[in-house]
């Protein structure tokens, strides 16, 4: 039986990093990833809270929703799959908010390659259990006009490192062992109001496109 992992706080970004590698050989196939307090270190972590039988959810929906601002947004997705029917338009809000969260993240990363740690963090995280919640757009479009002026949106103090560790410059750091310098992979914080407007404009376009549907 899987024990309630209670995670760690996020990590100070000023902190340089040098990237945990991790080698998995499947067949002809090899992968490379950044493992610790990376992008499959946090991925994996999430999966191990998949294990813990579904009668302990009151238990790990408390632990994670506690410490929600402080763990990468991945985490959020565990939530979400264990409220998805029995509360689906709460589960549907933190569903939207946990994907622009990320996208926020991946926008702050220097390394343009750490972007498609968006989908690749959906797909290491499918949950069809919640295909009806997920499949419901008016559901999923009135989140999105609740968030567009949520605070909650840019509140996370998790470390981005989480995705941006997902890029290219961080997987050779890792390789190489080399330590990855704050200004390598993460923008400086005076461009982030910059980035908090793109996501803001991404709401709104995503709210005009199916509006009109």
């Amino acid at each position: 039986m899987a024990a309630l992992v209670y995670p760690a706080q996020g990590i100070p970004q000023e902190v340089p990093r040098q990237p945990q590698i991790e080698i998995h050989t499947d067949g002809a196939i090899t992968n490379i990833q950044t493992g610790g307090d990376g992008w499959n270190g946090v991925i994996r972590k999430v999966q191990e809270l998949r294990k813990i039988p579904r009668d302990r959810d009151s238990e790990v929906i408390s632990a994670l929703s506690s410490n929600l601002d402080n763990l990468p947004p991945p985490y959020a997705y565990e939530i979400v799959r264990r409220t998805c029917l029995t509360d689906p338009e709460k589960a549907a809000n933190l569903f939207s908010l946990t994907g622009l969260r990320i996208r926020y993240d991946a926008l702050k990363c220097v390394d343009e390659t750490a972007k498609p740690g968006v989908q690749a963090t959906l797909y290491s995280l499918q949950m069809p259990e919640c295909k009806e919640m997920l499949s419901n757009s008016e559901l999923s479009l009135g989140t999105y006009r609740r968030l567009r002026d949520a605070k909650e949106l840019f509140s996370s103090k998790a470390s981005p490192w989480w995705i941006c560790s997902h890029g290219m410059k961080a997987v050779m750091a890792g390789l190489e062992k080399k330590t990855i310098a704050v200004s390598d992979w993460l923008k400086p914080e005076t461009e982030w109001p910059v980035i908090q407007k793109e996501v803001r404009d991404m709401i709104e376009y995503t709210i005009e496109k199916h509006s009109k549907k």
